[in-house]
């Protein structure tokens, strides 16, 4: 076994206050107290930037893509999205009309109107479900054409019997 007697002498050990010393000086190296100190602030800036720019960036090219594919829309698949959207915001008023009128008569033709516009609203479903929106044919436009028609048709009706 190795003897420390042969290695290390008593002076080659440090004395206590010069262990104080060391040691005060180890602990004034070390901060625990910030710790964006270590960081530089400059680089954790600039990373921060970037990262807000780069989303920045893709949120308009987002929105630059959108528009230009809403531009090349052909014309027949705007127009059927126009008819959908505020057919859809009149039939809202629709559901709370109710005749004031006390015949009975009145009140079955209003629930039979609102029984037909359900139906037609299940033709256009079905109609627009079975190929999209891209189809273009002629005579599934111009069948969609006249089930708006019906359906604004009805909806008026039915606003105007509320009014009686």
């Amino acid at each position: 076994m190795i003897d420390p007697e042969k290695f290390y002498k008593n002076e080659d050990n440090a004395s206590p206050e010069r262990k104080k010393f060391i040691w005060r000086k180890i602990y004034s190296g070390i901060e625990t107290e910030n710790f964006f100190k270590g960081i530089e602030s400059r680089s954790y800036i600039l990373g921060a930037a970037t990262a807000v720019i780069v989303l920045l960036a893709a949120i308009g090219l987002f929105s630059i893509v959108n528009q230009i594919s809403e531009k090349h829309e052909p014309e027949i698949v705007k127009l059927n999205e126009t008819y959908s959207v505020t057919l859809a915001k009149l039939e809202r008023l629709t559901d709370n009309v109710k005749s004031y009128s006390h015949e009975t008569n009145i009140d079955e033709i209003l629930i039979a109107k609102k029984d037909n516009l359900k139906g037609i609203d299940q033709e256009i479903t079905e109609l627009n479900k079975g190929n999209g929106n891209d189809d273009l044919s002629y005579l599934k436009q111009l069948h969609l054409l006249e089930l708006y028609r019906i359906k604004l048709k009805l909806i008026e009706d039915i606003i105007i019997m509320g009014e009686k």
